[in-house]
């Protein structure tokens, strides 16, 4: 088994934009769901005046965002509609989980398609044997026009068991098939589809997960069962191509990543990814080429902050570690920065629903383009940093033109500015430091060394 680890740290400076949230009385937590197709973003929210949830769709172009189009909860108040949404091309779904129509709590699924630019409501789609607490939404996912809904509390096989229903929503939805996992439990609460694969965690009280794995081939059969400890939060999953990536909590402080490949119909495993950022136990994956972010969903230490997600770049026949980045909420006050990533290939966005603006919960939803993103290139490859750990002085080596090079504290705070390859660091207390450079072609990387 290959495995790798990776560390990533804190970098200045960063070109992201807010999406425009619609003027919605009272909104909170913009960013409470989110998904993307192409240039097209799906944003839920909620409102705490009214206490009814909300979606908006937005298009992002030449570094601004538009509103084209907003619906406000279709059902009951706390149904829970935009709490999970999903778009691909000119159809978008929106769950409500919590929909009270057929039996408390039973859920619904409400389908929007675009016509003529416009966005419309198309239909409300139940479980075909709708039961109260079933849940039905509480995961979706969508590939063109095959929607995946999962009811996580739906009495199949044992109490609780959970199942996936699977639609055709090319006209009115149409039920294709259930899938049903025998021996589960609570499974459907978080999917991810592409072409002819699925996938679907099962979280059974015991927090010992499951992530199933399925190909389509005549009907939908299982492939891989990966196990994981811990709950749908620390748990994602992302397709990209012939690749899956599956991200779990490792120890107390460390991340995997899990890369599989699809062999036809076979899914084979590569390697595993340790990932460490800081005290942050990460919750979401997107993948697209040669590009990953990952977001985290909490902290170990009890030291509220601006969170932050990573970006790494596939150069060299790795993954490499590029840069962080974060949001512009108050300082110092938990905003969720990355509770949810999403990557096309010409954008990134991320939300950050409890960011505070003012002392105000607002919540914030962050993206920018993909060619602002930065890559490293055989310099920053070859340059590396000696002696690490260090007591009297770091050398940058090769000789390389250094525009700026920045020493950053595991806080964030900039300890010292150089243009030079030598550095000294007799006065920095003993800890992690981390150097960022820019060079004179502005090409940017960062390099991390122990002071002892």
């Amino acid at each position: 088994m290959k495995q790798f680890t990776l560390l990533f740290f804190c970098s200045i400076g960063w070109s992201q934009i807010k999406i425009t949230p619609p003027d919605i009385s009272g909104l909170r937590a913009f960013g409470l769901s989110a998904d993307m197709y192409q240039n097209q973003v799906i944003v839920g929210h909620n409102n705490v005046l009214t206490n009814l949830n909300a979606v908006s769709f937005h298009t992002l172009q030449n570094g601004a965002s538009t509103i084209d189009a907003t619906f406000t909860s279709q059902g009951t108040v706390g149904d829970g509609f935009g709490e999970r949404v999903k778009i691909d091309g000119e159809i978008a779904v929106v769950a409500a989980s919590a929909d009270d129509e057929a039996g408390t709590n039973a859920g619904a699924v409400y389908l929007f398609k675009k016509s003529n630019g416009i966005w419309n409501l198309s239909e409300k789609i139940m479980a075909p044997n709708p039961a109260a607490n079933d849940h039905f939404g509480e995961g979706i996912a969508l590939y063109g026009t095959t929607l995946f809904v999962g009811a996580p509390n739906h009495d199949g096989e044992s109490t609780d068991s959970g199942c996936v229903y699977v639609f055709n929503v090319s006209g009115n939805a149409v039920l294709e098939s259930t899938i049903l996992q025998p021996g589960s439990s609570k499974f459907g609460e978080k999917l991810a589809a592409d072409n002819q694969s699925l996938a679907v965690l099962s979280t059974p009280a015991s927090m010992n997960c499951q992530t199933y794995v399925y190909y389509k081939e005549s009907d939908w059969q299982l492939k891989q069962t990966i196990p994981a400890f811990g709950d749908a939060s620390v748990i994602d999953f992302d397709f990209d191509g012939d690749k899956f990536y599956h991200l779990r909590q490792g120890d107390i402080t460390s991340n995997i990543v899990s890369i599989y490949q699809w062999m036809g119909s076979t899914l084979s495993f590569e390697q595993d990814l340790s990932i460490s950022h800081q005290d942050y136990i990460l919750g979401s994956i997107a993948v697209k080429g040669n590009r990953m972010f990952l977001g985290a969903t909490y902290y170990v230490l009890l030291m509220s902050r601006n969170w932050s997600l990573a970006y790494y770049s596939y150069i060299n026949d790795a993954w490499q570690f590029q840069d962080t980045f974060s949001g512009f909420g108050t300082q110092g006050m938990d905003d969720s920065f990355g509770q949810t990533v999403l990557l096309s290939d010409n954008y990134w966005v991320a939300t950050a629903p409890s960011e505070t603006i003012n002392f105000f919960l607002e919540g914030a939803v962050y993206f920018d383009e993909v060619p602002n993103l930065s890559t490293d290139n055989y310099e920053a490859n070859s340059v590396s940093i000696y002696p690490n750990p260090a007591t009297e002085t770091i050398f940058i080596a090769p000789t390389i033109p250094i525009l700026t090079a920045e020493i950053v504290d595991m806080q964030g705070r900039i300890i010292m500015q150089s243009s030079e390859n030598t550095i000294p660091v007799s006065g920095f207390q003993p800890g992690i430091y981390f150097v960022r450079m820019t060079l004179t072609d502005q090409t940017t990387f960062t390099k991390s060394f122990i002071k002892k």
